[in-house]
């Protein structure tokens, strides 16, 4: 017999006095920042809280300002970075816009990390940035010449679906989304495939590099010409210390070898 599903509702508060063994159904030995009054987020899509009787997060008191891309956008993920006072949080976009916003804890100043189709976020609950699977790895370079330490914050997270993630905050940001300068990442011309800038593993090319094929050597050409009516496969119309000029292309017979010194342009051989 499959084993029926409690769930708590919160219906009943928060009880101190009992064990938790003894607590009586929705009751709660803890609440922090939830309430049930819904009615508040009515007209909100159904997969955002407009579902009555659901326990929600209390809405804040400081208002975040934001432009989020068009579209319904849906939180699917967050990760908190205690070491730099900041939350990241990343939204699936029904136009495929996904996003990645970080709030500054120390300002309240939201700022957007990347914004890009090629996120590729799924809107499933097995494939949303869950806790463990996203990270903040900080490093930083001192400039061995001025001594100015320059930090970087790389945001590292899997969905479980794409390849994982690899994204440099503050580039990203300076560069929107590694959009510009144009030139640089985006173009005919451009240098970088723009899916690896956001891959932590790059895979290796399945093709091999290729050459261009070497250009021909011209060479010299001058007034007076040799060719396969002056030197023969035998080299019997020449001999050591001649000069001549060479015509581009003149059908010199194969097989003949000669030295030239390459200051006076004699035949020594």
């Amino acid at each position: 017999m499959p084993q029926a599903i409690q769930r708590n509702d919160m219906s009943k508060g928060v009880n101190l006095d009992l064990d938790e063994i003894r607590l009586p159904e929705n009751a709660a030995l803890f609440l922090k920042n939830v309430t049930r009054n819904v009615n508040l987020n009515s007209s909100a899509a159904s997969l955002a809280g407009s579902n009555l009787n659901v326990v929600t997060p209390i809405e804040g008191t400081t208002r975040i300002l934001m432009t989020p891309p068009t579209g319904t956008n849906y939180c699917i993920g967050s990760y908190s970075s205690e070491q730099t006072n900041e939350l990241y949080f990343f939204l699936y976009n029904s136009n495929q816009d996904h996003s990645i916003w970080v709030i500054r804890g120390d300002t309240g100043v939201i700022q957007k990390v990347y914004q890009s189709s090629l996120l590729n976020f799924q809107l499933d609950p097995q494939y949303f940035i869950s806790e463990g699977r996203c990270t903040l790895e900080l490093q930083s370079y001192v400039d061995p010449a001025t001594g100015k330490e320059t930090s970087f914050k790389f945001l590292i997270f899997t969905d479980n679906y794409n390849e994982p993630r690899f994204i440099s905050v503050e580039d990203s940001i300076a560069t929107s989304s590694y959009t510009l300068p144009s030139p640089y990442f985006t173009g005919a011309g451009t240098f970088y495939i723009p899916e690896t800038l956001i891959t932590l593993a790059v895979p290796t090319p399945l093709k091999c590099i290729g050459i261009n094929t070497p250009i021909a050597y011209a060479p010299v050409t001058g007034s007076t010409g040799i060719g396969a009516s002056i030197i023969d496969a035998a080299g019997i119309n020449y001999a050591a210390g001649d000069t001549f000029n060479v015509d581009a292309g003149s059908p010199i017979a194969s097989g003949i070898v000669l030295s030239v010194d390459e200051s006076t342009g004699a035949v020594t051989s």
